[in-house]
């Protein structure tokens, strides 16, 4: 109809998760301070 939208989508190429684990892989450890320390208690991931 007149005045509706249309959403038009690609193919990813490369899976987000995939692509975030690389990059992360590529900087290497030196930014991984936030996740190095747990406090006690605290849920995995939190």
């Amino acid at each position: 109809r007149d005045g509706d939208r249309v959403e038009v989508y690609r193919v990813l190429i490369v899976d987000p998760k995939v692509a975030r684990r690389e990059r992360f892989r590529k900087q290497g450890n030196n930014n991984a301070v936030l996740f190095a320390t747990r406090r006690v208690g605290a849920k995995a991931g939190y």
